[in-house]
């Protein structure tokens, strides 16, 4: 941490003007490059909902069909991912309202969207929610499924600074810096510049994460640290 704000940290660029405008030389950003964590988006729905024929988005203009009843269908998200939760939406020509997950739980976040559908599920209650986060962590699980929406639905999306994903396709997470901390010859950069995952080290650090229920504490890291020695070792050369 530097004067109150974040070094670095993992994100996706899902648009390419974006990413020049803000990495380019002089920009507020420096993109270090990625490190070993596939990324992607999924659109999921509580297990009840797909049970009654919600598969794709070419169901869900049909909306009492699937468990909507008289409530008004909605799509729920982070806030940085609602410019892509609307270009969806208007792509489709869905009377689909979106909102921001911070509206409904104080704890909002991808680790609570993840756990949300199968709550849903138990209680019989329609929801639809939009998450990014890394590949392992997406797809069908206990109590949920994925609806299948079409990559090209993201072609409307604008968007900022804020809101740097605009994309359905699968991404890779890039290691951003702050350019001041880039170029400061902070021996920490280097430990930065060098830190990768291989596929094997990925999924080993992801499962961690799946295993403390999506809520890593100072344990989890040091065990990591522990027994991966030569794995950090690496980055500090």
């Amino acid at each position: 941490m530097a004067s109150g704000e974040v070094d670095v940290y993992l994100d996706a660029f899902g648009n390419t003007d974006l990413q020049q405008s803000l990495a380019a030389p002089g920009g507020p950003v420096t993109i270090v490059g990625a490190n070993g964590i596939l990324g992607g988006v999924d659109l999921l729905a509580p297990f009840f909902m797909a049970d009654r024929g919600l598969n794709s988005a070419r169901d869900l203009p049909d909306v009492r069909r699937i468990g909507w009843g008289r409530t008004r269908p909605s799509i729920t998200t982070i806030p940085e991912l609602l410019a892509l939760a609307r270009a969806f939406v208007e792509s489709q020509g869905l009377d689909y309202a979106v909102r921001a997950y911070s509206q409904a739980a104080d704890d909002a976040g991808t680790a609570q969207l993840l756990e949300q559908p199968r709550r849903d599920d138990d209680q019989g209650r329609a929801n639809l929610y939009l998450v990014a986060g890394p590949r392992q962590f997406l797809g069908d699980g206990p109590g949920r499924q994925v609806v299948d929406i079409p990559e090209s639905a993201a072609e409307s999306c604008q968007p900022s600074p804020a809101a740097t994903l605009c994309s359905l396709d699968n991404f890779r997470y890039l290691k951003i810096a702050n350019s001041q901390f880039a170029h400061s010859d902070n021996p920490a950069y280097n430990l930065v510049y060098n830190y990768r995952l291989s596929r094997v080290e990925a999924g080993n650090v992801l499962d961690i994460v799946a295993l403390s229920g999506y809520d890593v504490g100072p344990a989890d890291a040091a065990a990591w640290v522990n027994t991966h020695r030569g794995v950090w070792q690496r980055w500090l050369e």
